[in-house]
């Protein structure tokens, strides 16, 4: 590049980005730019980030970078090398696209970088392609190194689940404290933990359910192994873990969530029989006969919640105004009644302690509101040719909008699996791999529930046309007060024109719905 454009840089940017575990080094690039800087008598600001995203909406410090360069603040960025900007191929194109716009030189401790000149440009477009080459040969050999740890019965699966933890004599292979010729084990059981995991199991086979096991947790302070509260899920997964019983599984998935990108296969679960199973690798802290327990006790409750499904007309259709959870419902004591019983909801609030205090009773005037208001819908339906006309041009966005967050998830996803690699790499350390992963599932929960909102609008909107709206209707109002149909059946016809039912009894004594029809 020209001399005369180092000699016109006055302001710059020290971008510093940690992505590996040692502070130490981060130390030592901010020492060696901030030395550059003073010795070229540059003015510069400091940009410092931490994390293992190449995506530029999940670094909020460069995404800040960029837009200053935009408003011409800097004449350089100021970096250990080059590829601390971005690996990714969409991610590096922006970058350069801004700089090369804003006059903004790269300056590295070996080399300037001119965007607007030609001979630099290519000579940065390959050290870019050389970049992305060696970031994908690192997850290809992290990936084999995780088979083949598997095999020799190390733990390759990030986070190990409660009570175990990683064993730091494992790590350290210099320990002078491990004897010569001494087997470790990769994890090693946290004694502290272990009197929540037993309580979990023991709670289970007892009775609890896993939702009231996870009130009971919070109701005490304990914190879930994400710093949050405890859920449902959170107590199922663990319950039906195998590495309890002393075992390391891996290869139970081949292939990519990104179904976008291209050469990666699909992603599947592989069969039980094509896994990597290996036995007896640390310490068990359930037995194979309580395992067994679990699982026949959880497929033996999942029946049971089953057994009424379909039985009551309203089944899946009735939502607590409160929490969202959809209410169970009890079969009417008789037979004849077409009628079921809501059950209060017995659902947690966010705070994981304090239970949903919306109250139960009776579907017979909701049955017959459900009713009254199809007539309403049904004649308003036959007004509505405007709204029906205009609905494909908007289903069009909004399906454009879906795509878009799906992919995203998707991405996510993907970016999930890398931060578990890269930490057991030391890309950055334990803490640091907790921040990203609840960052990164923070991100996917917000994209899901906008993704439900735009499905809900695309519900709204409806699939079918107006007359085949009208004539599902009538066929209902029809059908409802034959004496022989069954509440399945029944539930079947509800479900074809409403979404949701949404139910309202804060007060005993007064019963509010807002009916969702499709």
């Amino acid at each position: 590049m020209e001399i005369n454009a180092v000699n016109h840089i006055k302001d710059v940017a020290i971008y510093l980005r940690k992505s590996r575990g040692q502070e130490e080094d981060l130390d030592k690039h901010r020492e060696e730019l901030v030395e550059l800087c003073e010795k070229n008598g540059w003015r510069y600001v400091e940009y410092g980030e931490i994390g293992s995203s190449q995506k530029l909406m999940d670094r909020p410090e460069l995404s800040r970078l960029l837009k200053d360069i935009q408003e011409d603040m800097y004449d350089a960025v100021v970096v250990m090398d080059k590829d601390r900007l971005s690996r990714e191929g969409v991610g590096q194109a922006q970058i350069n696209k801004i700089l090369a716009e804003n006059d903004c030189l790269i300056v590295t401790p070996t080399r300037v970088y001119d965007l607007t000149n030609e001979s630099d440009m290519m000579v940065s477009e390959f050290e870019d392609l050389m970049a992305r080459f060696e970031y994908r040969a690192i997850v290809k050999r992290l990936k084999r190194g995780k088979r083949r740890g598997a095999k020799q019965g190390k733990w390759t699966n990030g986070t190990p689940p409660i009570p175990y933890i990683y064993n730091p004599k494992f790590r350290d292979k210099t320990d002078k404290s491990i004897e010569k010729g001494e087997d470790l084990d990769s994890l090693i059981v946290d004694e502290e933990k272990l009197e929540i995991y037993r309580f979990i199991v023991d709670s289970f086979l007892n009775g609890m359910s896993p939702y009231t096991i996870a009130w009971e947790l919070n109701k005490r302070k304990i914190a879930s192994p994400r710093g949050s509260t405890w859920n449902n899920t959170g107590i199922r997964r663990l319950l039906k873990d195998e590495t309890h019983l002393g075992r390391i599984i891996a290869n139970k998935t081949t292939g990519s969530k990104k179904r976008l990108s291209t050469g990666r296969l699909d992603y599947k679960v592989n069969k039980r029989e094509d896994w990597i199973i290996v036995e007896n690798c640390h310490k068990a802290v359930k037995t194979k006969e309580e395992h067994e327990k679990i699982l026949i006790e959880m497929q033996k409750r999942k029946r049971d919640s089953y057994a009424t499904t379909g039985e009551n007309a309203l089944s899946g259709l009735i939502v607590c105004s409160k929490c969202g959870a959809t209410m169970a419902q009890k079969k009417s004591k008789i037979e004849s009644e077409r009628y079921s019983y809501v059950e209060a909801c017995k659902n947690f609030l966010e705070d994981g302690i304090t239970k949903c205090d919306n109250h139960g009773g009776s579907t017979m005037y909701l049955m017959k509101e459900i009713e009254r208001q199809l007539v309403m819908y049904r004649d308003d339906i036959e007004k509505e040719n405007e709204r029906v006309s205009k609905g494909g041009g908007l289903t069009k966005t909004i399906e454009s909008e879906k795509k878009k967050k799906e992919e995203r998830i998707i991405e996510l996803e993907d970016e999930l699996e890398q931060v578990t690699t890269l930490a057991l790499a030391k890309f950055f350390t334990p803490e640091e791999a907790v921040q990203q992963k609840k960052k990164i599932l923070d991100n996917i929960s917000k994209l899901e529930s906008e993704l439900y909102a735009l499905n809900l609008q695309t519900d709204n909107l409806g699939n079918m046309t107006r007359s085949e709206k009208v004539n599902a209707i009538n066929k209902f109002l029809e059908v409802m007060d034959m004496p022989h149909i069954s509440n399945s059946d029944l539930n079947r016809l509800y479900k074809t024109i409403i979404h949701s039912i949404i139910w309202d009894k804060s007060n005993p004594d007064e019963l509010k719905v807002t009916i969702n029809f499709l």
